[in-house]
């Protein structure tokens, strides 16, 4: 295994050439560098022969693959896996700064179906930079092929369990958004557990905590709060009688809703509405 630096004739691309002797290997590292702004970088593969890896820290481009073009900007990081046709280049009024990987081997593939990121290509980047500050290493320090090997695959992998856990925790959160709002819009009635797993295709046990870790309340509970919210407007702005405003929120029995308003709220429902226009 050996190294050969470069910078290439443009000075757009401060590079490192990792040399992997046998390339049987599932993953090595054959490329990595830093790509300096020049409004004029374009790239494209027809069927890539690497996994690329790319983070950019500054200035902006594009990136299309797939059928899709995609805005790049600072703080963005993509992945495109080997086989799949792409082009990508620097925007010409602000052309980026980017740190690059490009990786060999069929494991890349492997690890992006693994951790969730397969069929995906640009990522928020933000939480790794810090990661990439390896690459500059590798480019100015003393430092082995084997060493260099080590270390650049070490940061693939945690920045592809870093992106992983980011988009589990935005499809979580896109999924409690979507089962407050189902409850916002059916407050006149009472939405089951179940009635509300089948809005995101979940379990009703997986519903239950993940709507419970996002609002820190029980879809139960939330629904509760939202009726007697309702029920507190009603009673103080019109004169809707206590069992038309029960049956407003849900609740066909008025002498329940009543005892609930008043477990809730701690005082009567007509208490409330004399107390609110005193």
């Amino acid at each position: 295994m050996r190294t050969d630096k470069a910078v290439d004739v443009s000075a757009r691309n401060e590079t490192l050439r990792i040399l992997q002797d046998d390339d049987r290997l599932p993953l090595y590292i054959d490329l990595v560098g830093i790509t300096h702004p020049d409004s004029d970088y374009h790239i494209h593969r027809a069927v890539g022969e690497v996994t690329v890896m790319e983070y950019v820290s500054a200035g902006s481009g594009y990136l299309q693959w797939g059928g899709r073009w995609e805005q790049v900007t600072a703080g963005m990081i993509y992945i495109l896996p080997k086989g799949v046709t792409h082009d990508y280049g620097a925007d010409s009024n602000t052309p980026w700064e980017k740190r690059f990987i490009n990786i060999r081997g069929d494991l890349p593939l492997q690890l992006l179906e693994a951790y969730g990121l397969a069929g995906r290509a640009l990522f928020d980047g933000r939480e790794c930079a810090h990661l990439f500050s390896a690459i500059d290493r590798v480019l100015t320090e003393p430092i082995s092929p084997l060493e260099a090997q080590a270390m650049l695959t070490g940061l693939f992998v945690q920045v592809l369990a870093i992106l992983s856990q980011n988009c589990t925790r935005a499809e979580h959160h896109q999924e409690a958004v979507k089962m407050r709002d189902y409850l916002d819009a059916n407050v006149h009635r009472t939405v089951s557990c179940a009635e509300l797993a089948e809005q995101v295709f979940r379990s009703v046990d997986c519903c239950l905590k993940r709507f419970s870790k996002e609002y820190n309340v029980t879809p139960y509970e939330y629904q509760l709060q939202n009726k007697m919210s309702v029920a507190r407007r009603l009673l103080a702005n019109t004169d809707m009688t206590v069992r038309q405003i029960a049956v407003a929120v849900g609740y066909d029995d008025a002498r329940y809703f009543s005892s609930l308003f008043r477990r809730k709220c701690g005082i009567s429902p007509s208490a409330y509405r004399r107390k609110s226009r005193s």
